[in-house]
């Protein structure tokens, strides 16, 4: 492998030039987690959006042969130890549908292949709005890509929808992988989650009685997030549903599955809900 035929100078200058108070540093020492020793990354990249600071760990790779799965596992398990959750394979290589597996399967991870071709991936990390006086700022679970501008869908409080990276929109709405966010503000005076969750399960059960329903709720540091799962037998899919009541907004963000679902897909709302970051505008 030789780095010094990759063109560093361009991640820079790109990285620079679109995102607010970027900031690169090269062969940047981090501690690792375990407090006992230290690991150095190719390249630290820095910025903030209004609510959150966002780092990207960049590993340099350039080879004549096809990417190895050693590269990305040995990457994978440096930004474990250091405890980044972003990372980049910067290679003059594409990678193969087996490297595209591994990286999919780290659920706590976003992990990109990025060379020259398609630098502008840099952009899908991470997805700031503003609305109603908060700034937002979204996540995507790795693999996965966030298409907002929804205006036109007739939905003012739908924020944006997320689908896997492999397919099209109408195709992710047809093997039912597909995740919507939306945010409601401001609340009326005396809002009641409780009357709000059930109002909708009434529309639910007038829809499809058979239709089962149940609630859980998880914590994600701080804020608690009260689930809903929904299985309909009749038109066959399964909804959970995750909602933030905070203040006054609240984020509704929804994951529509198969019904005979993975463990695995319920990592992607934990992942989501563990990054989101919600703050009122300064």
């Amino acid at each position: 492998m030789n780095e010094k035929n990759i063109n560093r100078e361009l991640l820079d200058t790109y990285f620079k030039n679109n995102f607010s108070n970027g900031l690169v540093q090269h062969d940047f020492v981090l501690s690792a987690l375990n407090g006992n020793s230290t690991r150095k990354l190719d390249t630290l990249l820095s910025t903030k959006t209004p609510n959150c600071n966002v780092n990207i760990a960049v590993k340099y790779v350039h080879s004549d042969i096809d990417l190895s799965l050693k590269t990305i596992e040995d990457f994978i398990l440096l930004l474990k130890e250091v405890g980044l959750k972003i990372g980049i394979i910067y290679s003059n290589l594409s990678f193969s549908i087996v490297f595209q597996r591994r990286i999919m399967s780290e659920y706590e991870l976003q992990l990109k292949v990025i060379g020259e071709n398609n630098i502008d991936e840099i952009k899908t990390f991470f997805e700031v709005f503003k609305i109603d006086g908060y700034d937002i700022t979204i996540f995507p679970p790795n693999s996965w890509v966030t298409l907002n501008g929804l205006s036109k869908l007739n939905s003012n409080d739908l924020l944006c929808i997320l689908y896997p990276s492999l397919f099209e929109l109408h195709t992710a709405a047809l093997v039912k992988q597909i995740i919507y966010f939306k945010f409601y503000s401001p609340l009326s005076k005396g809002f009641s989650s409780d009357i709000f969750l059930k109002e909708q399960e009434n529309i639910i059960l007038l829809e499809d009685k058979s239709t089962k329903v149940e609630y859980y709720c998880k914590y994600y540091g701080v804020n608690t997030v009260n689930y809903r799962r929904i299985v309909s037998n009749q038109n066959r899919f399964t909804e959970i549903t995750g909602f933030l009541f905070s203040g006054n907004f609240f984020i509704q963000c929804s994951y529509i599955l198969p019904l005979k679902y993975k463990k695995e897909n319920i990592y992607l709302l934990d992942y989501l809900f563990s990054e989101l970051k919600v703050q009122k505008e300064s």
